[in-house]
């Protein structure tokens, strides 16, 4: 491997995770609305709660299938509770049995405690995740055989609950960046670098951004015939 490769790999030594890939959409449940919710309403609520004049406004002629009901759940539970705690139907009008107030209850909890999953996904953001000062010397040991120990010179790596391999709680500030650079100058160095490109050439460079989390620029200057060359990697 070219060294100068090299360097620019181990200065850029990091790990990505990335969230899991969502599985295969799951075919809907028939849906159960119309042949066990239906006739209910049909039988008990229809006639106060339907057309032009239902009462408190509810109109539970307008579901019509489960789809329906998923997009009101604030309604449906509140239908299941007076339904279950006969509350509803008041006095005076035809009663369901003990059994239809507990299937229709039962229905509306099951189905209400489902999840969409038909709606736009969004997994959040991912985070990008750097290395611990461990997990930086198991890579270039296992990387280049050298047993370098960033404990020695790197800044303490950030705890969150207890771990310091969290990927939201590890921080990548411009100390620790230039560490890196340093580290990198130093590993090629005992890796058996040619003379030549032994000399530290890297310096950081800090991009001004509207972004909360500045970008990061690392500048990497080698010696060729035609003259002094500059080479830009963005992060």
């Amino acid at each position: 491997m070219d060294h100068r490769h090299l360097a620019t790999l181990i200065c850029g030594l990091y790990a990505v995770t990335w969230l899991p890939v969502p599985g295969a959409e799951q075919t809907p449940a028939q849906d159960s609305f119309a042949a066990q919710i239906r006739p209910f309403l049909a039988k008990y609520c229809y006639a106060c709660h339907s057309g032009e004049k239902a009462r408190a406004g509810l109109h539970l002629d307008q579901f019509r299938s489960e789809q329906d009901v998923l997009q009101k759940r604030e309604i449906w539970e509140k239908v299941g509770r007076a339904v279950r705690s006969h509350e509803m139907p008041p006095k005076g009008k035809p009663q369901p049995s003990g059994e239809e107030r507990n299937r229709l209850a039962s229905w509306v909890e099951q189905h209400l405690s489902k999840v969409n999953c038909s709606g736009p996904r969004d997994p959040g953001r991912v985070t990008l995740r750097r290395l611990n000062r461990t997990e930086y010397r198991n890579t270039i040991r296992d990387l280049t055989g050298v047993d370098y120990k960033p404990a020695d010179d790197f800044p303490g790596d950030d705890v969150g609950y207890g771990f310091d391999n969290i990927g939201d709680v590890l921080t990548l500030p411009p100390v620790l960046m230039e560490k890196y650079l340093r580290a990198a100058e130093e590993i090629v160095v005992r890796h058996g670098a040619p003379e030549e490109i032994r000399e530290p050439r890297c310096h950081l460079e800090v991009i001004e951004s509207a972004d909360p989390l500045p970008g990061l620029r690392i500048l990497f200057d080698t010696e060729k015939e035609v003259g002094r060359n500059e080479h830009r990697l963005q992060c």
